[in-house]
């Protein structure tokens, strides 16, 4: 990859505090699938600390969680999706973090998008909006621009399209320019997610990322990629570094996963392992040239 998206050397008396401390928003009782991934992809990346603020009702299906993340339940409605009661330690769980990633298997509550910008809306560090918070906000990306100091969005088609009110059509037609008005409306960083990959900024600078390979093209690899991110993000990188890194190493590891095993058979944890070894040799040893 691009020499120009070295990572920094983590100092070998760095402890977890160094590091960044991540707090990922996700899971339901349906999707508690997507939190565990998400989790995953944060642990992958080199996070000092993570940890998992889900709705109590995805907890049974947490399982597979990393027992290196902590884990704080949230208040669910009946539904098994976050809920308002859920609010105080939300805001609890999130004081002290570098970072949050919100949105992977949340669900989709009426009550999403003011519970998010409530809990959100005074917090100091990076915000990444994936999923179903990016869907709690379709037709007002504006409203994006109160969570957190900085913020990174991350759609797929359909979903850009639903926060812009337009057609996946219209989005597929102009990929760089629905990038670009997304970042410009919410203030943020977007990465419409996709073959090359779109990563826009406010200024309007743009970039595309690797082409990648079909192996990402299943349920999961987004919520690997806002994993990685908010990773990246928490450890305190550039926004803009922290963006093209994450979008790199992603189509990177899907293509060496596509040479080395296939397509059929890799899934997402496979995605995120590759993820790892491609983070490492960006960074590095200490004492080597950056």
């Amino acid at each position: 990859m691009n020499d120009s998206l070295r990572l920094p050397v983590r100092p070998r008396d760095a402890h977890k505090g160094d590091l960044g401390r991540l707090v990922l928003v996700a899971g339901s009782r349906r999707w508690a699938g997507a939190a565990v991934l998400a989790a995953e992809g944060a642990q992958r990346a080199g996070v000092g600390l993570a940890t998992l603020a889900a709705p109590g009702a995805a907890l049974v299906r947490l399982g597979a969680l990393d027992p290196g993340v902590m884990v704080v339940a949230l208040a669910s409605t009946r539904e098994g999706t976050l809920g308002e009661a859920g609010l105080r330690a939300l805001r609890v769980a999130v004081r002290g973090a570098d970072a949050v990633a919100v949105g992977p298997g949340l669900g989709r509550d009426p009550a999403m998008r003011d519970l998010l910008t409530r809990a959100l809306r005074d917090f100091p560090g990076a915000v990444v909006v994936d999923a179903d918070a990016l869907d709690a906000f379709a037709g007002a990306p504006e409203e994006l621009a109160a969570l957190g100091a900085r913020r990174f969005l991350t759609p797929h088609p359909g979903e850009a399209a639903r926060l812009l009110g337009c057609t996946v059509a219209d989005v597929a037609a102009d990929r760089e320019g629905t990038a670009l008005e997304l970042a410009r409306r919410s203030e943020g960083i977007a990465i419409l997610k996709g073959p090359r990959t779109v990563v826009a900024d406010p200024t309007g600078a743009v970039t595309l990322g690797p082409e990648g390979d079909p192996v990402l093209a299943r349920g999961g690899s987004g919520d690997v990629l806002t994993g990685v991110l908010g990773a990246l993000a928490a450890r305190g990188l550039d926004p803009r570094l922290a963006a093209r890194v994450a979008v790199a190493a992603h189509a990177r590891a899907g293509e060496r996963l596509a040479a080395r095993e296939g397509r059929a058979g890799p899934g997402p944890r496979d995605l995120a392992a590759e993820i790892g070894r491609v983070l490492g040799e960006l960074e590095g040893a200490e004492g080597d040239a950056s």
